[in-house]
């Protein structure tokens, strides 16, 4: 109803004055224009602050959630080329490493490369005998085997080298010694197994649980055998903000249904929208499996069953998988992946990496948070892998030899091995729905709304020829003004009698002041 007409129990005076004046109410005057111009450019700039804060920054970026980082405990687990991808400690499992003389880096290759030295094939407890103790992996690539013997002085020496790589260095043979360097064969073969825990707060599992993903960044990718200097591979900026993410697959062999029940209908609390679409489903196409909205299936933990025919002898090992027990990425993946190369990668010496080492920085990290989806209550967890290159002028561990010559300690032999260290990292951010997040989105878009005004008003001014009187009230100029000497107004030079009004009192119904204009007031004006 009509505010005026409304019976509200105010009193008529508040210590003896007048409540319309104690509580009365300010407020903008405002002017409407009738002009579909302005009115286009006004409107266009509300739709362009409301699309980017609703659209960009809420509903695209989500950045009404608060982003808290993740934490978690990863494992490794490194394992031999098998065939299919089998366990190497099951006694059914067979090797599937490549054969020397197929490999180029290899002397014993029908085509060696220029470099190539002596290999042998290593399975994980030579190459890592140590075993996992914490988030790093080092998989030799090249092995020197120095043997020393104590001089005069107390020191140890080792002999002169013949048929060495890199200046004294790298040598297949040591005074008497053959077989002093050789590669590993195949490494980029070898496998690793990822699996990792997370948490924050109230939200936490494993990647046992989740959907994967790795980041393939296309100016990672050789394309070519280009070789990269050491300024290059250090200085080396890539621009992967349009990194694609390629879904883990299923392991040769096996049925997976996956982690997760990523089901849009189940996290946004749509069951019956859902059951609806599942009948309707099961009504054209007959009786079939049930599979969720995204196309991942049900189950809180992984169903693996076998395939017949597949991942048998002599089958192609794939580079990258999930299983069970974890997501396994060859060697040669995570290579490609950081956009590295063994034999066209040079350090500061101009060693190749083969023979100098590298580290491969395995990152997988944690999100929740989805384009639009989020903001109406879709938050599973999802998790990415991302490999980057940490370039090292070299990598090695240097040991003992397990089988050490008569006269030891007095003679020795020691170990050189350079290789790859994979250092593997939980990382990431679960998001957290904040109302104060909202509210100071709301409030840049009130903010901005007013910055649309001024600036229409700004464009106006110039453009539009009514637009700055009916904006703006143009008083006279004061100068030429007579003042009452009752109430102090300053009256037109028309007025005969003083029209001014006491502050705060409407000039429609409260009555004028109507004392006559001095007249020395108008000698002054005639003078």
């Amino acid at each position: 109803g009509n505010l005026c007409e409304m019976k509200l129990s105010i009193p008529p005076t508040i210590f003896g004055v007048d409540s319309d004046e104690v509580l009365a109410y300010t407020t903008t005057k405002k002017v409407w224009i009738r002009d579909r111009h302005l009115g286009v450019l006004y409107y266009s700039l509300i739709v362009a602050i409301l699309g980017w804060i609703v659209g960009g920054q809420i509903l695209w970026q989500n950045l009404h959630f608060v982003r808290k980082d993740v934490y978690g405990v990863p494992r490794m687990r490194p394992s031999i080329p098998t065939v299919g991808g089998c366990d190497p400690m099951d006694p059914d499992c067979k090797s599937a490493f490549q054969a020397v003389d197929t490999l180029p880096y290899c002397r014993e290759s029908a085509n060696p490369w220029d470099g190539a030295a002596p290999c042998r094939h290593e399975d994980s407890v030579d190459g890592d005998p140590d075993g996992t103790v914490d988030n790093k992996l080092f998989f030799p690539t090249a092995v020197e085997v120095i043997t020393q013997h104590v001089d005069e002085h107390g020191d140890y020496i080792e002999g002169a080298g013949s048929d060495c790589l890199q200046g004294n260095y790298l040598c297949t043979k040591r005074g008497s010694n053959n077989g002093s360097f050789y590669y590993i064969a195949d490494v980029a073969g070898f496998t690793v197994q990822f699996t990792s825990s997370y948490t924050r707060g109230e939200v936490h599992g494993s990647s046992l649980e989740n959907t994967g993903f790795y980041e393939v960044c296309e100016e990672k990718l050789r394309t070519d055998n280009r070789t990269h200097k050491w300024a290059e591979r250090l200085y080396k900026k890539f621009d992967c903000g349009g990194a694609k993410e390629s879904k883990i697959p299923c392991q040769a062999g096996l049925k997976c249904s996956e982690m997760q029940e990523f089901d849009i209908f189940e996290q946004m609390k749509m069951k019956k929208l859902r059951a609806s679409l599942m009948h309707r489903r099961k009504g054209h196409h007959g009786q079939q499996e049930e599979s969720s909205f995204l196309g991942v299936g049900k189950g809180s933990h992984a169903a693996v069953e076998p395939i017949a025919g597949k991942a048998q002898e002599g089958s192609e090992t794939m580079s990258v998988y999930q299983n069970p027990w974890g997501d396994v990425f060859t060697i040669g993946q995570l290579l490609k992946l950081a956009g590295a190369d063994l034999d066209n990668d040079y350090n500061i010496d101009g060693w190749p990496t083969r023979q100098s080492g590298t580290v491969l920085e395995v990152t997988v990290k944690y999100n929740n948070l989805y384009p639009f989806l989020s903001s109406f209550g879709y938050t599973p967890v999802k998790y990415t892998y991302e490999v980057k290159e940490q370039p090292m002028p070299y990598v090695t561990r240097t040991s003992y030899s397990e089988e050490q010559p008569d006269g030891y300690p007095n003679i020795r032999k020691v170990e050189v091995r350079y290789g790859i260290m994979v250092w593997f990292k939980v990382g990431g951010t679960l998001g957290f729905f904040s109302s104060m997040y909202l509210l100071l989105f709301f409030t840049a878009a009130l903010g901005l709304i007013g910055v649309a005004t001024t600036l229409t008003d700004l464009i106006a001014q110039r453009t539009h020829p009514n637009f700055f009187h009916l904006q703006f009230d143009v008083s006279p100029d004061f100068s030429d003004l007579w003042t009452c000497k009752t109430c102090g107004f300053a009256n037109l030079e028309q007025d005969t009698c003083c029209q001014g009004v006491p502050p705060y009192k409407c000039p429609k119904t409260t009555e004028k002041c109507n004392e006559p204009r001095p007249a020395e007031s108008v000698k002054n004006d005639e003078a």
